[in-house]
């Protein structure tokens, strides 16, 4: 799961809570353990800590990764990857990761993922008033673990696997 965004797009972000009630489900229902990366920032690393905190042996902080390249090589290696609509959750559709993208005002057909790969595209269900800096978006960690777990399924155990979730 990548929960941070720039500090520009903070308006992106989904709350830690948010994050570590899905890393609690999957962990429960699916025995699936949750690592959280984090970018450079200290917003970043703030919001990654949080989630562990709340999810305590169900959400490990990743090691830093300081290049793409880094990041590109651990996303390649997990089965899922969980976060707003930033370039990191690009890289890991661009390297054939499932991904589950959560949007908040952003253009779905505009920010759709690399083409073929497996991946739900979730809308926040209402901005908050002004943004924050924790998380701009209100969503439903029931929506996310229930899309998590459609993809993290055997091919065939949900019907389709890749597309757009509606």
């Amino acid at each position: 799961m990548h929960p941070g965004t720039r500090a520009e797009t903070s308006h992106k972000r989904v709350h830690p809570s948010v994050f570590a009630r899905v890393a609690r489900a999957l962990s429960a229902e699916l025995g699936v353990a949750t690592v959280v990366t984090h970018g450079p920032c200290e917003d970043d690393l703030r919001l990654a800590e949080a989630i562990v905190r709340e999810a305590p042996g169900a959400a490990r902080l990743a090691p830093p990764t300081a290049t793409l390249v880094e990041l590109a090589a651990l996303f390649a290696n997990v089965r899922l990857v969980i976060g707003p609509d930033t370039g990191p959750l690009h890289v890991a559709a661009l390297v054939g990761t499932p991904i589950v993208q959560l949007l908040g005002a952003t253009d779905p057909v505009e920010s759709a993922p690399w083409p073929g790969t497996p991946s739900r595209s979730l809308h926040a269900l209402r901005l908050r008033e002004g943004g924050h800096r924790d998380g701009g978006l209100e969503c439903s960690s029931e929506t996310i673990v229930a899309a998590a777990r459609e993809l993290l399924a055997p091919p065939g155990a949900f019907g389709r696997r890749a597309g757009f979730a509606r």
